[in-house]
């Protein structure tokens, strides 16, 4: 199954995440309902593949290769209106589809390497708020499987391929929209995307003849375009005996402009590659993750509303100790991949649970910085490159009751994209191939911290 591969550590996000709209769930509304439905739309893949990488001029490896295709989903859920109007609902969906990329090498007939994407199972948490009493506008968090195939196909007609499946985060948004014509019926659309993918690794030989260790199929993340129709159980009500009118904090304690820092612990998984072009001596990182302390600071401006919910625009700097080795055959072949900092601009969404304490989720973008050092006999190396992508969390700060001016935060942040460096032959050192790369797969920080508002 699929969430055998879900880091703990996102599962800490989420519930962060959730925490403060769970506390206030109401009766029943039109948007409070069970839900069955389905619909078709396009989904769009990411691919990458390394494969007979051993041999200098016939390997089919490719990067970054996207197909589109169409795709079918079902869906069932359950919304709850909030007092303040506030929308909270989950989601179970199995999305079918089918898009794949191959790449031709050298021959005739031709080598062929290929990898696909199939279906996917998720689950999804909506937080909206409606335009009027039938148009309701929601954001999407989850946690979705994709499953694929990587497949080898020699030219001398032996072939082989292996399935594989694994977890990601899913972000979104959407429409659903109830026509004047009925209470039950609703039509939705949503936007998705899984910003990364499973990755599967084939032993010398496994697919076929040519296949060498190393070699790999990556999906390396997918979006979603669909639309569809939904059917809502039961009568629509305006209200419910349940209902109660949530108190509104007016302290203005999350109305300042703030700065602080902390400590906390990164868990980065990476892969690389050094020398892959080599039978014997190449250096490869598989999945390979660490765990280490971080250090950060960060300075940022929160907006309170009457309504209990705070806007907040952050700027952090953190940094960051993770590191990965590995070697080949010959001890002297030597790589390693290391993160060293990460600089990010968040924006923050969050709801008061007392005038005290705000629990609200993050959405921003990151850069980040990583060390690739490689040896080989007499010769080392070193690359420091920096890469922009997406930074998703959620936390929780609480002002005590001796102080208006020093909060404690317990933050949970997401760095969930791949972000990889390729280099060319003879790049850095002689025994550099154009196949060889250092790659971050993802990279989830739990931090704690203070903060003093001015």
């Amino acid at each position: 199954m699929f969430y055998k591969n879900i880091n703990p550590f996102k599962l800490v996000l989420i519930f962060l995440f959730l925490s403060p709209v769970i506390l206030h769930a109401k009766g029943v509304d039109l948007f409070d309902r069970y839900y069955l439905g389905g619909g078709a739309g396009l989904a769009s893949s990411q691919f990458s593949s390394d494969a007979d990488h051993d041999d200098d001029t016939g390997y089919e490896n490719f990067e970054n290769k996207r197909d589109s295709g169409m795709m079918g989903f079902i869906q069932l859920g359950k919304d709850w209106q909030l007092e303040n109007h506030v929308v909270f609902g989950i989601v179970l969906e199995y999305s079918m589809f089918d898009d794949s990329h191959s790449e031709y090498g050298g021959g005739s007939p031709p080598d062929i390497a290929k990898v696909s994407s199939n279906d996917s199972y998720a689950l999804k948490i909506k937080l909206g708020y409606p335009l009027n009493e039938r148009t309701l506008t929601y954001g999407i968090l989850g946690v979705g499987s994709l499953r694929g195939e990587f497949e080898f196909v020699n030219g001398d007609g032996s072939n082989g391929s292996k399935g594989f499946n694994g977890a990601s985060m899913i972000l979104g948004a959407g429409i659903n929209y109830f026509t004047p014509y009925s209470d039950n019926w609703s039509l939705t659309f949503e936007a998705l995307y899984y910003p990364s993918g499973p990755k599967t690794s084939v032993g010398e030989d496994e697919l076929s003849s040519d296949t060498d260790d190393g070699d790999y199929g990556l999906i390396k993340g997918m979006y979603m375009l669909k639309a569809g129709i939904n059917y809502s159980f039961g009568d629509a009500k305006e209200s419910s005996k349940k209902s109660y009118t949530a108190k509104v904090f007016n302290s203005k304690l999350f109305d300042r402009i703030y700065i602080g820092g902390g400590a906390g612990l990164a868990f980065t998984e990476y892969d690389a590659c050094y020398n892959c072009s080599s039978n014997t001596n190449h250096v490869v990182i598989d999945r390979s993750s660490d765990a280490d302390g971080l250090l950060f600071m960060q300075v940022g401006r929160d907006w309170q509303f009457d309504n209990n919910f705070v806007l907040g625009l952050n700027l952090d700097y953190q940094i960051l100790n993770n590191k990965v080795s590995g070697s080949g055959e010959d001890p002297t072949d030597v790589a390693s991949v290391e993160s060293r900092d990460m600089i990010s601009l968040s924006g923050k969404f969050g709801y008061l649970l007392s005038e005290r304490i705000l629990t609200y989720g993050t959405l921003g973008l990151a850069s980040y910085g990583v060390e690739f050092n490689v040896s080989d006999n007499d010769e080392t190396a070193s690359d420091k490159f920096r890469k922009i992508n997406l930074l998703v969390g959620a936390g929780v700060e609480w002002f005590t009751p001796y102080s208006d001016k020093v909060s404690f935060k317990l933050e949970g942040l997401y760095f969930p994209t791949r972000i990889r460096e390729s280099y060319d032959e003879d790049d850095y050192t002689s025994s550099m191939d154009e196949v060889d790369y250092a790659q971050v797969n993802d990279s989830t920080l739990i931090r704690f911290g203070l903060n003093y508002s001015f």
